[in-house]
């Protein structure tokens, strides 16, 4: 998938970001109450709590193109790719509200979603 759109687009550049590798921790109470509180409100210790969000959120507003290749396990995304998704969902920054309800913040980008799914049964893969 990469590869087409390079192809589509030469002389773009790749930023690889393996969830699984760099093991963004599972959103915690403590990092979670960060994200309501105004920047300059924060302290030092709290900035150290959002600094991870804070980054993940400005690669995400920096990339014009999104791939997200996941498998699926039980039928569902695997936990790193939530553990992302939970740090980079921050209500005011990637997203609001309007009176017509939710509305995304992160606009002007296209975004692919690949999805693996391979299964084993009785020790044979199909």
């Amino acid at each position: 998938m990469v590869e087409k759109i390079q192809h589509k687009y030469p002389g773009s550049t790749v930023e690889e970001l393996n969830l699984v590798d760099i093991g963004i921790p599972h959103l915690q109470p403590e990092v979670l109450r960060t994200f309501f509180i105004a920047e300059d409100q924060l302290t030092v210790e709290e900035k150290k709590l959002i600094r991870l969000s804070n980054d993940l959120v400005y690669q995400l507003f920096a990339a014009d193109i999104i791939v997200i290749g996941a498998p699926l396990i039980n039928y569902t995304i695997h936990s790193a790719l939530k553990a992302w998704i939970d740090h980079i969902t921050r209500a005011g920054i990637t997203f609001g509200y309007s009176e017509n309800g939710p509305v995304g913040k992160v606009t002007g980008k296209k975004g692919l979603c690949c999805h693996v799914v391979r299964w084993c049964l009785f020790g044979r893969t199909r």
